[in-house]
């Protein structure tokens, strides 16, 4: 690589280096680090390999997602005879002992004191 010079004096390689070494991205720090030429080789190839297997990989998420392919399959059925469920109804109102004790079912309630529970005296 040539080696320019900047306005400020600094040469572009140097700025190319110093940001090699201190980015993020994975694999670069180590090809700027490299002593050997086969070792900045061998990670030229591993972080151009990464790349590639991560533009494929994306490539072909992308090309399925604009596909648009629907997984969906129902299947209506329809029966001649439906069984209806069993169903019970608990009613949590409270009842008023007073609307009990006033209406013509008086006798089937008796009061506990202590408690105020209903019991069912059937005859």
């Amino acid at each position: 690589m040539a080696k320019k010079k900047r306005k400020g004096g600094i040469k572009v390689s140097d700025l190319l280096n110093d940001f090699a070494q201190r980015t993020t991205t994975h694999g670069v720090a180590r090809i700027a680090a490299s002593n050997t030429c086969f070792r900045r080789t061998a990670w030229i190839v591993v972080v151009l390999g990464a790349f590639t297997g991560y533009s494929l990989h994306a490539g072909s998420l992308i090309a399925r997602f604009l596909r648009y392919e629907v997984a969906i399959k129902m299947e209506v059925v329809s029966e001649d005879s439906i069984y209806f469920p069993a169903v019970t109804v608990c009613n949590s109102n409270k009842l008023r002992l007073s609307a009990i004790l006033n209406s013509t079912y008086k006798d089937l309630a008796q009061v506990n004191e202590p408690h105020f529970s209903f019991t069912y005296r059937g005859k």
